[in-house]
């Protein structure tokens, strides 16, 4: 998954080191396109003209946008809002023993807001965030391939056929998806953009599972016949 850090680079490095750490507890499990605003001794390079065309090009192929906010920043502010209109999913990180989070960040419901107390807590609400993600992405992922499957098996595509007992677990587990509740979280999660862009996801559209399901059944009944 790729993830922009924001940080506050021209408006105050008081927290350079800090969002060094984020960068690289973030880069453990996931990309990170923004590594540049971890460095302790950042150096600009490029015009502002520059800059303001490679990060926003950066923001476009983001999935998610992590903002470390206790130190004021225009241009994280920015960022922020671009990323808004971009659909991205935001979460936002400050101290809140330093600072008051501005109400047009915190009074915004589309972003999720996340203060501390102290600098580990970050890092275990990354945890639990990215967590989530992987979790949903795996499972959407999983599902799809099960789609997918049964979709050839139906049309009987030219290939060998699957034993029927596997046939039947795809459709029992793709049927549990549907109708107890996954689906619907998945589903909703994709309409606020909470996917990455390239994920292969025909699995959360409305009818694909149900005509799919609907389509076996009505091949079962034929057979009873």
């Amino acid at each position: 998954m790729n993830i922009y850090f924001a940080g506050s680079i021209r408006g105050g490095r008081q927290d350079a080191e800090k969002y060094h750490r984020i960068v690289e507890h973030l880069g453990k499990t996931d990309r990170v396109l923004t590594e540049h605003v971890g460095e302790v001794h950042l150096k600009e390079s490029g015009t502002d003209r520059d800059i303001f065309r490679r990060d926003m090009e950066k923001l476009r192929d983001a999935d998610m946008v992590v903002a470390e906010c206790t130190c004021p920043s225009l241009g994280v502010g920015y960022e922020l809002a671009r990323a808004e209109t971009l659909r991205k999913p935001c979460y936002l990180f400050y101290d809140r023993n330093r600072t008051d989070l501005s109400a047009m960040l915190s009074g915004n419901p589309y972003f999720h807001i996340c203060p501390y107390d102290r600098e580990e807590e970050i890092f275990s609400i990354l945890d639990r965030i990215l967590g989530v993600w992987h979790d949903r992405i795996e499972r959407v992922t999983d599902m799809e391939h099960r789609l997918n499957r049964l979709e050839g098996d139906l049309a009987d595509r030219g290939r060998e056929k699957r034993p029927e007992d596997e046939i039947r677990r795809d459709r029992r587990i793709l049927d549990d998806y549907y109708t107890e509740g996954l689906w619907r979280e998945d589903f909703e999660a994709d309409e606020i953009g909470e996917f990455p862009q390239g994920l292969p996801r025909g699995v959360l559209s409305e009818d694909a599972v149900w005509d799919l399901l609907e389509a076996f059944r009505e091949r079962d009944e034929a057979g009873r016949n």
